[in-house]
């Protein structure tokens, strides 16, 4: 899934698709624009990046790797509300009403899938020596 959100953030960069979320970017500064906050398409790069070393860390065993799923259930949220200000904003001349639909469903996908299977990574991980819930 990374490296679907970074195919789509090269194709938004080429086609000068600037942010939609939280106000409209400008055409003419898409990079600093894309580093700050992101495209039609992809989430800023600071973004990207907590999510590429949270995707590393995750598979730790210790409680580091227990950490980063914490961290991955707080970004899959953040991941759906941004994706739904960008299905949900003004559209502009400059980014097609479809690529916000579009990159808004995609996104609200991708976090469900991420919450799903971070909290069934996280409840794997618990402590061997509690009860399961409703055996009282």
């Amino acid at each position: 899934m990374f490296f679907v959100v970074l195919i789509l953030a090269v194709v938004s960069l080429v086609a000068r698709w600037h942010h939609q979320f939280g106000g409209s970017g400008w055409r003419q500064q898409i990079l600093s624009d894309f580093v700050t906050s992101g495209t039609a398409t992809s989430p800023p790069l600071f973004i990207m990046v907590i999510f590429g070393v949270i995707a590393f860390a995750v598979g730790r065993r210790d409680r580091c790797g227990t950490a980063a799923l914490v961290l991955l259930l707080a970004l899959a949220v953040l991941m759906a509300v941004g994706s739904l200000g960008v299905a949900l904003a003004a559209a502009t001349p400059d980014v097609p009403r479809p690529v916000q639909y579009l990159s808004g469903a995609f996104g609200l996908l991708a976090a469900l899938v991420l919450f799903v299977l971070g909290a069934a990574a996280l409840w794997e991980r618990r402590p061997s020596g509690l009860p399961e819930p409703g055996t009282g």
